[in-house]
């Protein structure tokens, strides 16, 4: 995957530091207890600490 490809409208194309969060996210939620609340967000949530605010 090249990150200066053309992009087309009629594809969905996802750059490869993408896939990298994606996989960031997985792993990170392999441990996550069942019942639980998993958060998804972009960098507003990234760095908040959810431990101190939800709690």
């Amino acid at each position: 995957m090249r990150e200066n490809m053309t992009f087309l409208t009629n594809y969905y194309q996802i750059r490869e530091m993408t896939i990298d969060r994606m996989k960031e996210i997985i792993d990170q939620n392999k441990n996550a207890k069942e019942g639980g609340t998993v958060f998804f967000g972009d960098s507003i949530t990234q760095f908040m600490d959810i431990e101190k605010i939800f709690s």
